[in-house]
């Protein structure tokens, strides 16, 4: 064998074997068994990204997986079948939660930069702002603990926790410490307003927690263990604030109607704790109560309970949120007067 036919042969078993190696590499084949989700993601009907939405599942689901077309998953979960989009699936929980962290280390700077004006305005709105009503009064590191400095009259604080006659404050500078409660100015009505609404949406979501897995009911949606998507707001605020916020989506719209606010970014622009609403249904509207991270509590008529969605950040399913825990609070004030 000459020396050009002998580089040709080994050129040639090196091609194959890089041709071999890109295969491999490239193609993942999937056989029956478990894989989990990286994030929020939708199971369709057909492997297609217009095809009918089967389910959502929240991100970390273990999922069985029965084989795959093209760059889809056949996947199944309690009871529903369908498709999965392949890159939003990994074969470990390990690997799901380092997929995520790496996604959204990536994109909450970028949504950081861009919402840096709006969330400092939403942040600014819930700080409790009071002042010193002394002169010279001592800011400690801890209570009773070394002075770190003097605080002038009138000067304005941020008020962070009050326990045991101190108070834990933060200081326009950054800085956080202790002063005598005696020596902050008293609270002011829109700071009982405030702490008081908070309560209530924590208070509301725990309730609708309690409910979850009761069964869809419209008939019998005042029955113990029953309700719709409309009553369980109606009763999770009623028992929380001792308001009526109305029975069905219309009139709790329009009872509430300079409650409520555009999702202009979808649902990453509700509140913790608030109403949303979706009122262009083709046969009826919907409700559920946010809980944050894309999550929403309803009492779903597909599925027959109360359960949680989660929804992907940029769904625009939901329409308005309702500031259901401020409309109860300026309700009870009016009616005490």
């Amino acid at each position: 064998m000459s020396e050009v036919s002998f580089v040709m042969k080994k050129l040639r078993q090196a091609m194959v074997i890089f041709a071999f190696l890109v295969m491999i590499t490239w193609v993942r084949p999937v056989f029956a068994g478990t894989m989990y989700t990286t994030d929020a993601v939708r199971i369709r009907k057909s492997p297609s990204t217009s095809a009918t939405i089967v389910t959502t599942l929240a991100r970390y689901t273990k999922v069985t997986t029965s084989g795959s077309e093209g760059d889809w998953i056949r996947v199944s979960y309690g009871g529903d079948k369908g498709y999965i989009y392949g890159s939003y699936l990994v074969f470990t929980e390990k690997d799901a939660k380092a997929a995520y962290k790496k996604a959204h280390s990536k994109t909450s700077k970028k949504s950081t930069k861009k919402s840096s004006k709006t969330t400092s305005k939403k942040k600014t709105t819930k700080k409790i702002i009071r002042k010193i009503n002394a002169t010279d009064v001592n800011f400690r590191k801890k209570p009773k603990g070394t002075v770190i400095t003097t605080l002038r009259k009138n000067q304005k604080v941020t008020l962070l926790a009050m326990k045991n006659g101190w108070s834990k404050i933060k200081l326009t500078s950054g800085k956080v410490g202790f002063v005598a409660s005696k020596y902050l100015s008293k609270r002011t009505e829109a700071d009982i307003r405030h702490e008081q609404i908070v309560a209530w949406k924590k208070k509301a979501v725990k309730y609708c927690k309690r409910h979850l897995n009761d069964i869809y009911s419209q008939e019998k949606r005042d029955e113990k263990g029953y309700c719709d998507c409309s009553s369980l707001m109606r009763d999770a605020f009623q028992t929380v604030t001792g308001q009526y916020i109305g029975v069905n989506t219309d009139s709790q719209t329009n009872k509430m109607k300079k409650y409520l606010y555009k999702l202009k970014k979808g649902i990453n622009s509700a509140r913790y704790g608030d109403i949303l609403y979706h009122l262009s249904g083709e046969n009826e509207n919907h409700c559920g109560i946010y809980i944050g991270d894309g999550a929403v509590i309803n009492a779903s008529q597909t599925k027959g309970h109360v359960k949680v969605s989660y929804f992907d950040s940029d769904s625009t399913y939901w329409e308005y949120g309702c500031r259901a825990a401020a409309y109860c609070y300026d309700l009870k004030k009016s009616e005490e007067q």
